[in-house]
């Protein structure tokens, strides 16, 4: 199916084509429509969706998001945001902190905390804040 448009007393309706269900293509995506009558009055409005075909998407925090694949001196306030449509088992999560080679599962509690909004009918979002004392050594990190 292509993109298409019809027109009717009430306006036009626009039909996109499907999203193509492949991997790469989950993620948050953000539609914005405006229209300008005869008068030229105009009106904008934006909603905000995603498409999760193959579980979670993950957002990186602004701080994390600066450093990610790049070497830096320090490293302060780290966090990354998971959207899902389901509720998350807080038991299902393991997150490990790779230094330099070395794997280390880490602790909800001590080394992160998870800020979790769960609405019915809404996204659940899962904010994983990480303590700054994991970062303070020099190495090569890898979170997964």
């Amino acid at each position: 199916m292509t993109d298409k448009y019809s027109v009717s007393e009430d306006g036009l309706t626009f039909t996109f084509k499907n999203i193509e269900n492949v991997k790469e293509n989950d993620d948050l995506y953000t539609l914005r429509v405006s229209v300008k009558d005869l008068a030229g009055n105009v009106s904008t409005e934006e909603i905000t969706f995603s498409v999760n075909r193959f579980g979670s998407i993950y957002i990186l925090g602004d701080n994390l998001k600066n450093i990610n694949d790049k070497y830096v001196k320090s490293v302060k306030g780290l966090d990354l945001t998971e959207i899902n449509v389901n509720k998350i088992k807080s038991n299902s999560v393991v997150i490990t902190l790779t230094i330099n080679g070395v794997p280390k599962t880490l602790a909800k509690g001590s080394d992160y905390t998870i800020e979790a909004v769960e609405n019915d009918g809404d996204w659940k979002q899962y904010k994983y804040v990480f303590e700054d004392s994991l970062f303070t050594k020099d190495g090569s990190y890898i979170l997964t």
